[in-house]
């Protein structure tokens, strides 16, 4: 994937993303002239791209963004520290394809000043949340949260740095998740219908189509009508309790509980291969192990 990140700030999610995708970012776009994003990408070598954002003028501003979109081959928008909401016009042209993070738990917290709603708020956690966009203000389908405690003596500033963190680590993990086809917005009928045939129910969760996707990389599209209704079968069970696992590192478990899952996975491997599925299961899992050893939230 080729990604451009729109930027208002200080671009401290665009140096992470630089680190964890070098040569991917090809455009940086920010509606402020001098913010300091522009300037690590034009130090990184990367295309700098000011486009301004008059008042009333959000039809021009995307205009000029979808032409230098286009220009770079973009394939992945990722907003980080970007303070403006898009239309449902370009949002709906990027759908699954337009990401951004927000500091707090949502739908928690939505909107500016992210941290003092929840010191206000009296939350003993807040955190980061990944999400594709939408038209909406922070409401589009998450893809990941990270959690980070808050503290009697946390400042709006502290705990901004606390959740910063967690960030760096969030951001990237979610494009690795949609790069592999891992995260997507929940599927519409028509979705649906057009991956699975007319006989697709009219609703199935993000969960159960990477189940029935599994299935059919599996061989066993016999087994996909009930993974996606929710019926019993050994296979779609094992397809369901397959994405778990190889998903279990990005659950708000504790860590150490999520480490266990992982080191516990024995007998679902059995479960597997009673059913003539081990190598399969192996490479499901295989596919996000690495996972595990870059996550410390």
């Amino acid at each position: 994937m080729t990604l451009a990140v729109l930027a208002s700030g200080r671009g401290s999610n665009l140096a992470a993303l630089l680190d964890a995708f070098p040569g991917d970012v090809r455009l940086v776009i920010s509606d402020k002239p001098d913010a300091a994003a522009l300037d690590r990408a034009r130090e990184a070598g990367i295309t700098a791209a000011h486009v301004p954002f008059p008042k009333g003028g959000r039809a021009t501003f995307e205009a000029q963004v979808q032409a230098l979109l286009d220009t770079h081959g973009v394939t992945l928008v990722l907003l980080a520290g970007f303070m403006r909401l898009l239309s449902a016009d370009f949002t709906g042209r990027w759908r699954g394809r337009i990401l951004n993070i927000h500091p707090s738990l949502l739908p928690a917290f939505p909107g500016l000043h992210a941290q003092q709603q929840a010191l206000d708020a009296g939350a003993a956690w807040s955190g980061c949340t990944v999400h594709f966009v939408d038209a909406g203000m922070d409401t589009g389908d998450i893809i990941l949260q990270k959690r980070v405690p808050v503290l009697r003596s946390d400042t709006a500033d502290t705990l901004a740095a606390r959740i910063l963190t967690a960030e760096h680590e969030a951001y990237p993990q979610a494009v690795r998740l949609v790069r592999a086809g891992l995260a997507f917005p929940r599927p519409t009928p028509d979705d649906l219908r057009a991956e699975f045939g007319d006989q697709a129910p009219p609703h199935a969760s993000v969960r159960q189509v990477r189940a029935a996707r599994l299935l059919q990389q599996w061989g066993r599209p016999e087994a996909v009508p009930a993974v996606l209704a929710g019926a019993p079968h050994p296979v779609a069970a094992l397809a369901l309790a397959t994405d778990d696992l190889r998903l279990a590192w990005t659950t708000d478990a504790p860590l150490n509980e999520r480490h266990a899952t992982w080191a516990d996975r024995a007998p679902l491997r059995a479960r597997a291969q009673a059913l003539h599925l081990a190598e399969e299961f192996d490479a499901a899992v295989h596919v996000t192990a690495h996972e595990w050893e870059r996550t410390t939230l």
